[in-house]
């Protein structure tokens, strides 16, 4: 074109106002419900705020000439009217508007747009849909006061509005698993790294490491773990898991009496990250999130940092227990390790566990429960209650997991997000027990929020650009 050059300064311009405009949340932008099918539901109605001194605040017929002058505007060659109806006036003296036929979020976008810009209308949103929260149908899911209690629990429920963690798997670094029918259907994979063969931590499968991570030694302790984060929900059988649709990895590290070296779980990290050990069929599965529920006394070893480091190289959410010795967690590993969300635990009151370590290494707090009222979990064959931080754990591994099937934030932002939509809490924690008790609920609808901010400026651009 001959005038380009001229005319660029100006589409310059533009797009630099289009972009703003789009990444702006303007005032009629209408109320999203978290993550969700609620956003496919139909559009067809909107409320409606006129100003009080207008004619069409006092005057019915007025308002429908101006409902009717604003659908003409909307309309165009080739495009069918939309009829604009006043329903009624709400108690708070807004207006409901129907439309006369269900109207995409597009278009609903450009309908509010409309009617804002009347000079007699203040706000305008969308008539959004809401629900129940959903609460699962599983018997014993009363039970699992850790998911509910608004004091001690981790407000799941309106979290599981809008993620149940599809398309996310977890490595449960622990003693291996247990069959179990309410959380074996959702292993995709494992691998046995406890290399010792008899001795202390013995495998007690008679080869050291192989293929199978069974706890062949009995020990119960991953399974509980594993059921906290991926029990299968609304089965009508046994509990809930807090992230219920993704898929497990079971990383065996540990044997009889529940000891592992730190070197097999230093390869077992490597390999639920999706990185090569040797001897070891690469993990097909990598994990988008690692719960290790183990530890041990001493500041973090450097080995087991190059390790966690590898695994958030990879995109991995790094989840560990704070330790049960009602001491400062920055003198046991891995919670005294960068790059780690070290969990910490409280009752169901919403107080610091007697046995939680607390401490400034601490990041958030969790439901562990105590020897009144521990976690209701998976064991092997049906459920049982346990207590621990290695139980407050899975319920912050399950919570990044929703948020991931959400939004694909950076380990570091799941651990920032966590961190500011915790509630406050613990009570008796003065030496530090993070930032809070979890609220899963905030997390994944902060999730949401990054998610609907998102904007696909191509279409806009591409517009822009045309005729260049």
């Amino acid at each position: 074109m001959a005038n380009s050059s001229s005319s660029r300064p100006s589409r310059v311009l533009a797009i630099a106002l289009a972009v703003a405009c789009a990444l702006a949340s303007p005032a009629y932008a209408a109320p999203v419900a978290p993550g969700s099918a609620d956003e496919d539901l139909p559009i067809q109605q909107f409320i409606v705020q006129f100003n009080p001194d207008s004619p069409e605040f006092e005057d019915g017929q007025a308002l429908q000439l101006t409902l009717d002058r604003i659908s003409a505007g909307l309309s165009g060659p080739g495009l069918k009217p939309l009829r604009l109806t006043h329903e009624r006036r709400l108690a708070t003296l807004v207006d409901l508007i129907s439309v006369d036929r269900p109207i995409t979020a597009d278009i609903a976008q450009l309908l509010m747009r409309a009617v804002l810009a009347d000079g007699s209308v203040i706000r305008v949103e969308s008539n959004v849909w809401l629900r129940g929260y959903m609460q699962p149908n599983d018997p014993d899911y009363s039970r699992q006061w850790h998911y509910f209690d608004p004091a001690g629990g981790a407000n799941l429920p309106p979290a599981w509005n809008a993620a149940a963690g599809e398309g996310q798997t977890i490595s449960v670094i622990d003693s291996g698993y247990l069959n179990n029918a309410d959380a074996d259907g959702n292993i995709v994979g494992g691998y046995d790294f406890v290399s010792q063969a008899t001795g202390p931590g013995a495998s007690d499968d008679g080869d050291g490491r192989d293929p199978n991570p069974y706890a062949s030694s009995g020990n119960q302790h991953g399974t509980h773990v594993a059921g906290t984060i991926a029990a299968i929900t609304n089965n009508g059988f046994g509990g809930a898991g807090a992230a219920y649709k993704s898929k497990l990895l079971h990383a065996r590290v540990t044997g009889n009496n529940g000891l592992g070296l730190l070197t097999d779980v230093i390869d077992a990290l490597v390999w639920s990250a999706g990185g090569e050990v040797n001897g070891v069929p690469r993990n097909q599965n990598p994990a988008d999130v690692i719960n290790m529920s183990i530890g041990g006394s001493g500041s973090c070893s450097a080995f087991f940092q190059q390790a966690i480091d590898f695994a958030g190289s990879r995109g991995a959410v790094v989840v560990v227990a704070a330790g049960n010795n009602n001491a400062d967690a920055g003198g046991f590993q891995p919670s005294s390790c960068d790059k780690v969300i070290a969990v910490a635990a409280n009752t169901i009151e919403g107080k610091r566990a007697s046995y939680s370590n607390y401490g400034a290494a601490v990041d958030i707090t969790a439901p562990g429960g105590d020897s009144a009222r521990g976690v209701y979990s998976t064991v092997n064959g049906g459920y049982g209650y346990k207590s621990g931080t290695s139980m407050a754990a899975p319920h912050v591994s399950g919570a990044a997991a929703l948020m991931r099937g959400v939004f694909r934030w950076s380990p570091d932002s799941i651990e920032r997000v966590l961190k500011e939509t915790a509630r406050p809490g613990p009570s008796g924690c003065s030496a530090g027990c993070g930032a809070g008790i979890l609220d899963a609920g905030k997390a994944v609808a902060r999730a949401a929020e990054a998610k609907a901010s998102l904007v696909n400026l191509a279409p806009i651009l591409n517009e822009l650009w045309a005729e260049d």
